[in-house]
């Protein structure tokens, strides 16, 4: 692994962000680590604090982007919460590791581990170090991730709404 990208919410309500931090400081200093902030976080300064610790660890803070899309494809493993940044890395090939919020994005991560794509870690306000770092070398394999890749762009096409608007114009008679 080269670079990891940790996108965990809009808002992150729980504040999984500043769980995950020093989780990842204190692993390879080498690797990158880009931690995406939405609009909506809030725990700036303590995460600023919390990274600071870390002084040669390779963090990178982006905040509040248009588009995750270049990043994830810069990246060799995506962290998400299991939304629709999980749906994008899938469609991407991007492997993805899971440390859900809510009921929803726990059912969504594990049905997409369960097609082959991804590993769901738990909830990500609770992730313990061990849990996270095992997760880690394990797709640190190049193998495991060209197979993620595979499984999630099998999960994901991208063609959705070409097929909703078949399905639409099917349905008005068109």
């Amino acid at each position: 692994l080269r670079s990891i990208l940790v996108t965990l919410g809009g808002e992150d309500r729980s504040g999984a962000t500043l769980r995950v931090a020093p989780l990842l400081g204190g692993w390879r200093p080498w690797v990158k680590k880009r931690l995406i902030l939405g609009p909506g976080f809030r725990f700036h300064s303590k995460l600023r604090t919390t990274i600071e610790d870390f002084p040669r660890q390779n963090f990178s803070v982006k905040i509040s982007l248009q588009s995750l899309a270049p990043l994830m494809v810069d990246s060799d493993l995506i962290m998400t919460v299991g939304g629709n940044s999980l749906c994008e890395a899938a469609c991407l090939g991007a492997p993805a590791l899971v440390a859900y919020e809510e009921p929803h994005e726990r059912e969504q991560g594990q049905a997409f581990e369960a097609g082959g794509f991804g590993r769901c870690l738990g909830r990500g306000s609770s992730l313990g170090r061990k849990k996270l770092i095992e997760a880690l070398e394990a797709m640190d394999d190049p193998g495991i991730r060209r197979r993620h890749s595979s499984a999630g762009r099998r999960i994901v096409d991208g063609r959705g709404s070409e097929r909703l608007i078949v399905e639409l114009k099917r349905t008005c008679g068109l």
